[in-house]
């Protein structure tokens, strides 16, 4: 089937969609994801009994929100701290991605499903992608960076836990539509870029993780004993 095109201006399209344009993104140009037997509205008109039948294919479910249509490594639906719980190899529920016996060994393998793959998607849950693509980026100059990042959990959680899942829906549709362009994606200002995504994360990843204990020891320090596995977490 062809996938529709989401009807956004020639004027929006910028190096990618900024936040204040997310209305866009969710108007009723972005026709909802195709039901169980693979087909939209406007396309069953046009399909004959035969052709209809043939064209059943089995549906993907996916393990993190049950809804057909994708695997986990298409969803943007998050828990409580903004990330995507389940495996983005198999489309487990019942372990992380790393955890996966599928899970690639090479650095490269790696990079394409934490990186490349939750491009303008919230992160996984498990290994944090920043210090995996510092170290690829640095062990191959030449390797282009050009390419949509994963999204800070902070701004998954700002820009997803308001939406129903009508609207999350049409945001899916848009993010895995195989013929939408790049500037139609949403992204988080905070890696809308690598030389973004280095200044949020503060370069080296020892910087990163050298503020995060600190904060944890200020809070303890403060009487609050508490640790929050999310605070400053923006992977």
């Amino acid at each position: 089937m062809a996938w529709k095109r989401p009807l956004i201006s020639r004027a929006e399209r910028s190096s990618g969609m900024p936040v204040d344009l997310l209305h866009n993104a969710l108007g009723d140009g972005i026709p909802r994801l195709a039901p169980f037997n693979g087909l939209l509205e406007d396309d069953e008109d046009m399909c004959d009994d035969a052709n209809r039948a043939t064209s059943l294919e089995p549906v993907n479910f996916c393990g993190n929100c049950n809804e057909p249509g994708h695997r986990i490594i298409q969803c943007w639906k998050i828990g409580e701290n903004g990330f995507v719980y389940g495996c983005g190899v198999c489309n487990s529920p019942e372990h992380a991605t790393e955890r996966c016996q599928g899970f690639p060994q090479d650095t490269a393998g790696r990079f394409d499903i934490l990186v490349k793959q939750r491009g303008a998607l919230p992160p996984l849950q498990g290994k944090f992608w920043y210090p995996l693509m510092w170290k690829y980026v640095r062990d191959n100059p030449g390797v282009g960076t050009n390419h949509l990042l994963p999204w800070t959990t902070e701004f998954s959680r700002t820009i997803l836990h308001p939406l129903c899942n009508e609207d999350m829906n049409r945001l899916l549709f848009a993010r895995n539509n195989p013929q939408a362009e790049r500037r139609e994606f949403l992204v988080d200002p905070a890696t809308e870029t690598w030389d973004k995504a280095k200044e949020t994360y503060l370069g080296e990843p020892k910087n990163w993780y050298r503020k995060i204990a600190e904060e944890k020891k200020a809070r303890e320090e403060a009487g609050t004993g508490k640790t929050d596995r999310t605070a400053g977490a923006r992977s």
